[in-house]
């Protein structure tokens, strides 16, 4: 009796799950069950005076952008002056990608302590939907609906959780329009992609891939324009609202360019830094890093096969890899950043890799994602 494909991506989202619930626990257990540890505030941004009592705040530190995350779910609509002892850096900037904190001040209703565990729920639990959508994508290419872990088992997915980041919103975003583009549901796509930027702005690259693809098929009459343009009009309804909101330099953005250089002069820089200033973490840089690159190889097989699953698939694939290699020593400075960074890279490579025939150097590729995975699991858990 043949299994239902819905009860066997139950499991694996299950699997996922407990498997990050296993990691969490290693890591609050440590900061006494504490939630607070994962905003990572610093007293840059953060006054200790007017901070909540449960908040830990790191002494001559910026801390790191969970942070701000943390001011907006208690309250997103008031991005001046402090909120929860903390200021935003830049309040165009951080407001942009909002759903994230919405989602949380939808649980919790602005108080600060409900808010740092909200942001925790959902990054936890989103990454059972990731790994539910994968599983969904595998078991629709006829591959064992456990392949789906591969889309969760990432670097950067650990680091967004560890610290109360947006990729895992967005990346459910747009795996869910992905499965809806599989399925062939163009509301659900067009919807889940508008979404998707506004948990981050970079999904509207893929966005626009995809509308580009919709456009240039024939039928659909007016809908299919409609469908093509939503996540475009959401996202720049939103920075509307945002330009409007925000008074005079309120509304400047231009924190996002300083991620941008000249192709390769931020991998550069951090290749020089490997080379001339080798530390043991290094090692693990370099894993991280491979898998990126056999990523790179995975689709470039995919694409000479013409065993790709779809032209505007692969053009997202490589606007995302043009992105990454075009970002500044302010990202290629360490994983924490370039692994977050490149997550929708890792989605779209699962995607384009996922397909028959699954050869055995593929499965190879797989077990070598999980084992680094792993890696940086061990490292991320264990480090102060």
């Amino acid at each position: 009796m043949k299994s239902d494909p819905r009860y066997a991506a139950s499991k694996v989202a299950l699997t996922a799950v407990a498997a990050y619930a296993l990691l969490l626990a290693g890591r609050l257990q440590r900061a006494d069950w504490n939630p607070g540890v994962l905003v990572v505030a610093g007293d840059r941004f953060t006054d200790r005076s007017q901070a909540a009592r449960f908040l830990p705040v790191l002494s001559n530190s910026p801390g790191y952008d969970g942070a701000f995350y943390f001011r907006l779910a208690v309250s997103p609509w008031n991005w001046t002056g402090r909120v929860a002892g903390i200021v935003l850096d830049a309040p165009a900037y951080r407001a942009r990608r909002i759903l994230y904190p919405f989602l949380a001040w939808m649980l919790a209703r602005g108080d600060p302590f409900r808010s740092a565990v909200a942001l925790l729920l959902i990054n936890w639990l989103g990454l059972g939907v990731i790994a539910w959508l994968g599983a969904r994508w595998a078991v629709g290419e006829r591959l064992s609906a456990w392949w789906g872990l591969l889309f969760v088992f990432y670097a950067g997915y650990l680091m967004s959780l560890f610290r109360d980041l947006t990729e895992i919103v967005a990346g459910m975003c747009l795996m869910g329009a992905l499965v809806a583009w599989r399925e062939h549901s163009a509301v659900k796509q067009s919807g889940l992609l508008a979404l998707g930027c506004l948990a981050r702005e970079t999904v509207v690259l893929a966005a626009g891939a995809a509308a580009i693809d919709t456009l240039i098929r024939r039928g659909g009459g007016m809908k299919r324009y409609f469908m093509a343009l939503l996540p475009f009009v959401v996202f720049g309804a939103w920075q509307l609202v945002i330009v409007m909101h925000l008074p005079g330099n309120g509304s400047d953005t231009r924190l996002a360019a300083l991620n941008f250089s000249a192709p390769f002069k931020g991998i550069g820089h951090l290749v020089s830094t490997i080379l001339t200033q080798p530390r043991p973490v290094h090692l693990l840089w370099m894993l991280e890093l491979s898998v990126l690159a056999l990523s790179a190889v995975v689709v470039a097989y995919r694409q000479i096969k013409r065993q790709v699953p779809a032209v505007w698939i692969v053009a997202a694939w490589a606007v995302y890899a043009l992105m990454i290699i075009m970002l500044s020593e302010r990202v290629w400075c360490e994983d924490w950043a370039f692994a977050r960074v490149a997550y929708e890279y890792h989605l779209l490579s699962c995607v384009i890799m996922l397909r028959r025939p699954l050869k055995p150097v593929f499965r190879l590729v797989g077990a070598w994602y999980v084992v680094v995975w792993m890696a940086t699991a061990a490292h991320v858990v264990l480090r102060p």
